[in-house]
């Protein structure tokens, strides 16, 4: 997902992140080998909405895995 993300021209840091930064996110999703791209659609008691940086990496990831 870095590489898919980095070449469509989105800024990529790598970094540890705690629970307070997942709290404060505006939206969260995840990557692996199991799941591909799945957005977290909740963090504690607050919902999250899928956003256009999860919408872009599932795109990105579905092209690249049919093509």
């Amino acid at each position: 997902m870095i590489g898919l993300l980095q070449g469509a021209g989105v800024k990529v840091i790598e970094k540890t992140l705690t629970y307070t930064d997942f709290e404060k996110a505006n939206e969260i999703f995840a990557s692996g080998n199991y799941s591909k791209v799945v957005p977290v659609t909740r963090i504690g008691d607050r919902p999250l909405q899928f956003g256009p940086l999860y919408t872009k990496a599932r795109e990105l990831y579905w092209s690249f895995a049919h093509s």
